[in-house]
């Protein structure tokens, strides 16, 4: 999307991401969630992402504009403030889209793991939260 300005990465991860540790991402690092897969370039702050169709997943823009992704988006170059959050959905939980977008478009948490944290929360209480997994990689 724009050119990385040496920006540090930081993984949050709530739900059912059972593999992921949260933090920050100082190696390449890989990540596949159901049909997500996402790869992160710590060197470069590139992410790449593929989805095979269980998940939404999102780019905000440090600016806070949110933009919905295509299965497979071009490689997305992170600078500082950006994020790029999925929502992988389980076997009967809710995929109100318009929702998580708002939510997600509203509130900044300047945290990856409480951002991945209260939305997941968010979806719990609209009863939307069984078996979700939230991924969200953010650049400072």
């Amino acid at each position: 999307m724009r050119a990385g300005t040496e920006a540090q990465l930081h993984l949050g991860v709530a739900g059912r991401v059972a593999s992921a540790r949260p933090g920050p991402v100082d190696t390449a690092t890989n990540l596949t969630l159901g049909g997500l897969r996402v790869a992160v370039d710590a060197a470069t702050a590139t992410l790449t992402a593929a989805n095979g169709g269980e998940a939404l997943h999102y780019w905000r823009y440090a600016d806070g504009t949110l933009k919905p992704l295509p299965a497979a988006p071009p490689p997305l170059v992170m600078a500082r403030g950006d994020a790029y959050i999925a929502v992988v959905f389980g076997p009967g939980a809710a995929t109100d889209s318009p929702t998580i977008a708002r939510f997600l478009h509203l509130r900044d948490y300047f945290n990856a793991q409480r951002l991945a944290e209260a939305l997941l929360a968010h979806l719990a209480e609209a009863g939307g939260a069984a078996g979700v997994g939230i991924v969200v990689v953010e650049a400072r």
